[in-house]
C-alpha cells in the first residue's frame, strides 16, 4: 500500500505525538525516510516521478498546468476534463500498469490518472480523484477506504493499493494564503 500525504512534511511523525498509525504502518511495512521533489517540485510532476520512477523530462508531467501545441490540448489538474485526455499520461509507465500487466491487480483511490486508459490498461480498481476539502469529510473518507483497502488485501481482491490525501496541502496552502493576505 503507497499512502501519498500530499503536504506532509518528512518530520510532522516526529514532532507530533498524536500521529500514532504512522508509526505502526512503518513497523510493520516500510516508510520513505523522505522524498527529494523534483524541479518542478509541483504536484503532478512529483506524484508522477514517484508512480514510475522517472523524472518530469522522461514521464512527461512536468508541470500541473501544461499546453500540447501540437494537440492544441491544455492540462488542467482535475477534476478538469482534460486531465484525462491519456496522451499526458502515456509517455510512461506507473506501477500499477506494470502490476497490472504482471498480473497483479492493482487498486486506487483518489489518485489522479487512475481513471486514464494507459498504454491500453486501467488497475482492477479506480476511486477517481476528487476534492476533499472539509477536514472531517477527508478523514472518514480517507479512513473508510484504508479499512477497504486492507481488508480486500485480507482477502487477496488486490495486491497493490495506492491512496491519496490531499487534505493536508489544502490546509497548508490555505493558511499560507490567509497568513499573506492578511500580513502582507
Amino acid at each position: 500500500m503507497i499512502i501519498l500525504v500530499d503536504g506532509f512534511r518528512f518530520d510532522y511523525v516526529s514532532r507530533d505525538k498524536t500521529l500514532k498509525g504512522f508509526p505502526r504502518i512503518a513497523k510493520s511495512g516500510v516508510r520513505a525516510e523522505y522524498v527529494k521533489p523534483i524541479f518542478p517540485p509541483n504536484s503532478y510532476p512529483n506524484w508522477y516521478s514517484i508512480v514510475t520512477g522517472l523524472y518530469g523530462e522522461s514521464h512527461g508531467m512536468f508541470q500541473n498546468y501544461m499546453f500540447d501545441r501540437t494537440r492544441n490540448d491544455l492540462f488542467l489538474m482535475s477534476p478538469h476534463p482534460n486531465a484525462s485526455h491519456s496522451h499526458w499520461w502515456d509517455k510512461s509507465e506507473p506501477i500499477w500498469i506494470t502490476a497490472e500487466k504482471n498480473g497483479v491487480k492493482a487498486a486506487l483511490y483518489l489518485w489522479d490518472g487512475c481513471q486514464v486508459l494507459i498504454r491500453g490498461r486501467k488497475p482492477t480498481v479506480c476511486v477517481e480523484y476528487k476534492s476533499l476539502y472539509e477536514s472531517n469529510i477527508a478523514i472518514n473518507e480517507t479512513k473508510r477506504y484504508v479499512d477497504k483497502i486492507l481488508d480486500d488485501f485480507s482477502h487477496d481482491k488486490y495486491r497493490l493499493a495506492l491512496l491519496y490525501y490531499e487534505f493536508v496541502d489544502y490546509a497548508g496552502l490555505s493558511f499560507f494564503y490567509y497568513y499573506y493576505s492578511f500580513s502582507h
